[in-house]
């Protein structure tokens, strides 16, 4: 099973078809997962490129780089784990929930809204922890 597979960006579609045999990984998936690592690692640093409206890289904030990035990293593993797990209830569930539906912007079910506020939610858990670790300094001008 591990020896058919390429050297090149194989090693987690390895590990996962050892894991998981009976699942076809592919490796349009994996393109997939980077454009949703790299939007979601943008949508999060966005703020940071000013210099003048740093928060997280601030010389204020008590985590280091190393700390800021276990937990971005550690974020984006459940952000993986939550879309994972979402693609697996969403085939058990109604089709009342399911079927796409025309909201005017375009076609989207109840399902598709639930995990997508979900995701939210986990970004602005994510935003939130990164800033409430700053330690604010006093005003001068009192």
């Amino acid at each position: 099973m591990l020896a058919g597979c390429h050297a090149d960006l194989s090693f987690l579609a390895c590990f996962l078809q050892a894991t998981y045999p009976g699942e076809d990984f592919q490796y349009p998936i994996w393109w997939g997962n980077s454009l949703i690592a790299i939007l979601y690692t943008t949508l999060m640093f966005f703020d940071e490129i000013p210099e003048d409206k740093r928060e997280i890289f601030s010389r204020y904030n008590k985590m280091g780089l190393p700390q800021v990035l276990i937990i971005h990293v550690s974020f984006l593993a459940l952000l993986f784990v939550y879309l994972h797990v979402a693609m697996r209830v969403e085939q058990r569930l109604p089709p009342w929930m399911t079927r796409r539906m025309d909201f005017g912007d375009g076609y989207t079910s109840i399902a598709d809204s639930i995990v997508f506020f979900g995701a939210l939610l986990l970004f602005v858990w994510e935003k939130l922890w990164l800033v409430s670790r700053l330690d604010v300094p006093e005003d001068p001008l009192k």
